[in-house]
Formats: structure tokens, sequence, C-alpha cells
């Protein structure tokens, strides 16, 4: 009888431990899973955001439309003149750390088209990007009488660094870019130059905002502060002073 009894508490105590074993491998995979979704959600929450350079999950894509103003310098004009540009922006995830970005900005005299690539990399305490774009630029206005028919057009290599940090609700970036004319062409009336060719002909930093607005909706606003001798934005004005100007820049934009 006590064999029988030894052989039957065994199988219990058997029993038991294989279903201690199963719940610790189920615990484990639930807890694999659930690091999974969480990097998932984190991915999906980062691809809200244009500016920030946090890791887009590879397929999704974030798209701004917005308007911008840049102050005209007073060495060119009597008195600072904002001009307006509407600005779209589009990022697309490729992999978990590679991205396309392209931004369009027109006021129909002013028009300029950048796609690029850039590595992404980092978490919500800082997060990092290393890109780079191509420029093209096309303008024109005509002003009638002697400076007629004036137009511009150019193309430019634009490599930039990016740096974020993401709080609570709100996710500030630091971006800095420079600008290497590949191409220019510039005609005012009967003049031509494309004196600017194979230079570095500006600098910037932005500081941007991005943040929930109402519902699922982000917004983006800040600032960009631009070191150029031949500002894009004043293209069809002569610089005589031959010196290089402060060109700040307000933007604001709603993601669709």
């Amino acid at each position: 009888m006590r064999p029988i009894l030894t052989a039957f508490a065994s199988g219990l105590l058997l029993l038991w431990s294989s279903g201690i074993v199963r719940a610790q491998f189920s615990s484990a995979a639930s807890q694999s899973d659930h690091l999974a979704l969480a990097k998932k959600d984190l991915l999906a929450d980062s691809s809200r955001y244009f500016y920030n350079p946090r890791p887009l999950m590879p397929g999704t894509a974030v798209m701004n439309l917005g308007i911008s103003l840049s102050l005209l310098p007073e060495p060119l004009v009597e008195q600072e003149i904002p001009a307006p540009a509407i600005d779209f922006q589009y990022k697309r995830g490729l992999t978990n750390s590679l991205s396309f970005y392209a931004t369009v900005s027109t006021n129909y005299f002013t028009n300029v088209l950048m796609p690029g690539i850039q590595y992404n990399g980092g978490d919500d305490g800082l997060s990092y990007a290393i890109g780079n774009g191509i420029a093209f630029f096309a303008g024109y206005i005509d002003l009638g009488g002697e400076f007629d028919r004036n137009s511009a057009a150019a193309i430019a290599d634009v490599p930039i660094l990016r740096v974020g940090h993401h709080f609570e609700q709100v996710a500030v970036s630091l971006s800095l870019a420079c600008t290497y004319v590949l191409y220019a062409d510039t005609h005012i009336g009967s003049l031509e130059d494309k004196g600017i060719k194979y230079k570095v002909d500006d600098v910037w930093l932005t500081l941007a905002f991005e943040q929930p607005f109402y519902g699922q909706t982000r917004i983006s606003t800040g600032m960009s502060l631009t070191y150029s001798r031949t500002p894009y934005q004043i293209w069809m004005l002569y610089n005589v002073f031959d010196q290089y100007l402060v060109i700040p820049e307000f933007f604001f934009s709603f993601q669709l």
C-alpha cells in the first residue's frame, strides 16, 4: 500500500512542478509581449512628431501643414517686413532607425523643395538624428520696367543635425543645418549672377516645440535664425552691403 501512496504523491508533485514551470514560462512570455508592445507604442507615438528625432515605426508617416513668417532685415528694407510662406512637411519611417523627410515652402514668388534621409536614434530622454537633404529653389517676380522678369534658381546640399528631449506632454528639439550651394543662377533684369556657387551660403538654427492640441491633433511652434549673406527669402533684393545678415523666422503648423 505504501509504494502505491508514494507513487501517487510523486505524481502529484510532478504535476504541480510542471504547472509552476509552465506558469513561469507563460509569465516570461507575457512580460516579453508587454515589452514589445511598449516599444511599439513608443515608436507609434514618435510618429506624431516631425521635428523631434525619435525613431519612427517603419511604414508610419507624419504630415504638417502651417505657415511661417520671416522678418526681412533693415539693411535691405526701410523697416523689418514679415514675409509669409505656406509650409508642408512630411516624414516617413523606412526602418527602425532610418527615415525619409521632405519639406515644401512657397509664397508664389519664392519656392523651396527639400527631400532628404536621416538616421534616428535615442529615446525619450535624449534622441538624435543625422541627415542630409538636397534643396531645390526657384523664384520669379516681374516688377516691370528695367527690372522685369526677375528669376532665380539654385540647388544645394543641406546636412542637418537634430537633438531632442520628450517631456510629459511636450517634445523639444534643436536643429543645426547649413547650405552648400551646388548650382545658382540669378537674373535681375538683364543682369546675371552665379557668384554663390560652391560656397556655404548660410547656417541656421531651429528650436521647435511639439505637443498635443486637441484629441490626436499635434501642433508645432518655434523659430529659426538664419545667418546668411544671400538669404533665399530676399533673393529679389540686392545686398549692396555685402555682409552676413540674420533672418528670424517664426512658424506654426498643424499635424494632418
